[in-house]
């Protein structure tokens, strides 16, 4: 009986509990790492998609893809505030995805989907 009170205890005070209050900054670096998880998301899919044998994605593209993930990270820490690396970023994207081939683009399209579904969210 005790062990069921104690369990029950627990959770009804977990459950209570208040978000906490985040400031600017803090909010601005989750959003920063949001983007940033979703950016090497698409990064390591290539890496190892160029890895295969045979090879499902171009070294080239794959180089692209590393470059462009390494650029954005930069402009990401390069400056404070998410407004000031936004434009940056997703137009460094909409110019990588415009480069891709079709078929390229249909292998890459769920990793597309969820980079722009997180900086529409973020941004």
């Amino acid at each position: 009986m005790k062990t069921w009170f104690l369990i029950g205890l627990l959770l009804t005070s977990t459950a209570c509990a208040t978000v906490p209050v985040r400031s600017p900054a803090a909010t601005a670096a989750f959003e920063a790492t949001q983007v940033i998880q979703s950016l090497d998301l698409i990064r390591d899919f290539a890496i190892a998609a160029n890895a295969q044998v045979p090879s499902l994605l171009a070294t080239q593209t794959t180089r692209d893809i590393v470059f462009y993930h390494e650029s954005a990270i930069k402009a990401i820490h390069a400056v404070a505030g998410i407004t000031s690396w936004k434009a940056a970023v997703l137009g460094g994207f909409n110019t990588l995805v415009s480069s891709f081939t079709p078929a390229e683009k249909t292998l890459l399209q769920p990793y597309i989907d969820i980079i722009t579904a997180v900086l529409n969210g973020v941004l």
